[in-house]
C-alpha cells in the first residue's frame, strides 16, 4: 500500500463539512473571524504576502502572556469546545482532535491537537505525522508547528496548525519546484534564496504507508539536529528531545530551544529561532518562513514595505 498524498474524492466532502461547521460556529459566536487584507511585497526572489489585520492588535501575544501552561480548565485543547471540534463522523482520529481555530484570520484554519496532554516543546512523532496526513489528503493545506517560547506559539499544549492554500499560492513553493528533479528524496537541502539558517527535505511517496511516516519523522529529527548544529546548539541535549512532562507545570531544567516547522505534501522546512519578534516589533511564526507574515498596524505595514525590511525581519528572529 502506498502513502497517497492527495485524494480528490475525499476533498469535496471534507471541505464542505469544515465550511459548514465554520459558518455555524461563526453565527453562534463560538468562533471569531477577523477580516484582513493581503499585500504582496517583493523580498529578493520571493513575493512575500503581508496580511494586514488591524483589529488583532488587542489580542495578547505569547510574549505578553508568558509561555506558561494554563490550569487544565483553561487549556482550550484538552477539553475543546464542541462547536469548534470537527466531528469524528467527518474525520475520526484516535489520538488527536481536529478543531477550528477559534480566532481565525484565514477561513478554514484548522488545529490538530493531541487528546492527551503533551507539551508544545516536544518533538513531532510518527503518530502526529500520521494524523496530519489524514487531513492533508483531504485538501491542499500548508501545515506548521510552532515549537517553544520564541516560535510564535501561544498555547503550550502540543498542536499542529493548517491553513487551506493552493500549492502554487505558497510563496516559497517555487524554490522547491526548482530543485525537485535534482534532489534525492529525504536528503537534506538548503535553499540559497533563504536568508536564514534552515534545513529542508523533499519527500518520496513511493514507500508503504507505515514506512513513509517513519521516514518522515526520522527526516524531521535529522533536520533539527543539523539546523541547530549549524546555529551552534546541540539539539540532542535540549529539553525538546525528551519525553513530554506528565503535567503542564512539570519542570525540565534543561534548555528549551525554539524552532518552526512548515510542511506540505511535498516538502518540509525547519528553522531554529532566537527571537519571537523582529527589531521592528513584528511577531513571526512558522508562516514567516513560507513567505507570509501578519501585521496589526499601519505603522508595521509601512515598515515592512521598505526595501530589505522583510529580509531583516527574518534574520532578526532566526539565525
Amino acid at each position: 500500500m502506498k502513502c497517497v498524498l492527495f485524494d480528490e474524492n475525499l476533498m469535496g466532502t471534507f471541505s464542505d463539512s469544515v465550511q459548514a461547521q465554520f459558518t455555524r460556529a461563526l453565527e453562534t459566536g463560538h468562533l471569531i473571524f477577523t477580516p484582513s487584507t493581503v499585500i504582496s511585497v517583493p523580498c529578493d526572489a520571493l513575493k512575500f504576502q503581508i496580511r494586514f489585520a488591524p483589529s488583532l492588535a488587542k489580542k495578547p501575544t505569547a510574549s505578553q502572556q508568558g509561555f506558561t501552561a494554563p490550569k487544565p480548565k483553561a487549556n482550550p485543547f484538552l477539553v475543546p469546545e464542541h462547536e469548534l471540534r470537527i466531528s469524528e463522523e467527518i474525520l475520526d482520529l484516535p489520538t488527536h482532535n481536529l478543531l477550528l481555530n477559534k480566532f481565525s484570520v484565514v477561513e478554514g484554519h484548522l488545529i490538530l491537537a493531541t487528546k492527551k496532554w503533551e507539551s508544545q516543546t516536544c518533538l513531532l512523532n510518527v503518530g502526529d505525522f500520521r494524523a496530519a496526513w489524514s487531513l492533508m489528503v483531504r485538501g491542499s493545506y500548508l501545515g506548521f508547528y510552532n515549537c517553544g517560547p520564541l516560535s510564535g506559539a501561544s498555547v503550550p499544549h502540543k498542536h499542529i496548525q493548517f491553513i487551506p492554500i493552493d500549492r502554487n499560492e505558497i510563496p516559497t513553493q517555487q524554490f522547491f519546484d526548482k530543485i525537485r528533479e535534482v534532489t534525492q528524496p529525504f536528503s537534506q537541502v538548503q535553499l540559497p534564496e533563504f536568508p536564514f539558517m534552515h534545513r529542508a527535505v523533499l519527500y518520496d511517496d513511493s514507500q508503504a504507508e507505515s514506512e513513509f511516516f517513519e521516514s518522515l519523522a526520522a527526516a524531521y529529527k535529522r533536520l533539527l539536529v543539523a539546523a541547530f548544529s549549524a546555529a551552534g546548539f546541540d539539539f540532542e541535549r535540549s529539553a525538546n528531545n525528551a519525553e513530554s512532562p506528565e503535567k503542564p507545570d512539570d519542570i525540565d531544567t534543561r534548555e528549551v530551544v525554539s524552532y518552526n516547522v512548515v510542511f506540505t505534501r511535498e516538502w518540509m522546512v525547519v528553522v531554529p529561532r532566537r527571537a519571537e519578534s523582529g527589531n521592528c516589533g513584528v511577531s513571526v511564526n512558522s508562516l514567516g518562513f513560507a513567505g507570509q507574515v501578519l501585521v496589526k498596524s499601519e505603522e508595521q505595514l509601512r515598515m515592512l514595505q521598505q526595501p530589505d525590511a522583510l529580509r531583516a525581519l527574518l534574520r532578526d528572529v532566526a539565525f
